[in-house]
């Protein structure tokens, strides 16, 4: 939706699930891609010709952390979101570095400024842009944690929020 509402011209998701890949077309993606295939890179690139400007990695893991450096075309930027577990190395082209001139930053929950963020957020809620109960599954008493977790691991949700006035 962040790239959507900053006007990108295609917005690609990657994921390995046919759901969460329809439900990003809801949010503003233009082309999916599953992440199963073979050449991840060589299908965004037969989609858009070089690749991408931006890409961002949300899971976390070194492979996706490559294949978001793939996708990119020269000059490009990769911004890691997702919080590797503890002792993850990546090991990546060091030519992408040079002749292609990438950038890969990493970012920490979302490297925002907070009081103008929620603001603006909230304002983009407010007027229908931003589609948040769209994105939340279930909505559970806060005595139900634990089987939110495991909701969560087994990829079947979107999103769960706690309720913890139930």
């Amino acid at each position: 939706q962040g790239a959507r509402l900053a006007g990108a011209s295609a917005v690609v998701a990657i994921d390995l699930d046919e759901a969460r890949l329809e439900a990003a077309r809801g949010y503003g993606a233009t082309h999916v891609v599953n992440g199963g295939v073979e050449d991840v890179a060589a299908e965004v690139r037969s989609l858009l010709g070089d690749g991408v400007d931006y890409s961002f990695e949300a899971v976390g893991s070194a492979r996706t952390a490559a294949t978001a450096l793939a996708v990119l075309r020269p000059t490009g930027t990769a911004c890691l979101v997702g919080i590797a577990p503890e002792g993850t190395e990546l090991a990546l082209p060091a030519s992408d570095f040079f002749f292609g001139e990438k950038r890969l930053i990493g970012s920490y929950m979302g490297s925002g400024q907070v009081r103008q963020d929620i603001t603006q957020l909230a304002r983009l809620y407010q007027q229908g842009r931003l589609l948040l109960d769209e994105m939340v599954t279930q909505v559970i008493p806060f005595g139900e944690i634990n089987e939110g977790f495991k909701a969560m691991r087994s990829g079947d949700v979107t999103r769960i929020v706690l309720d913890f006035q139930a």
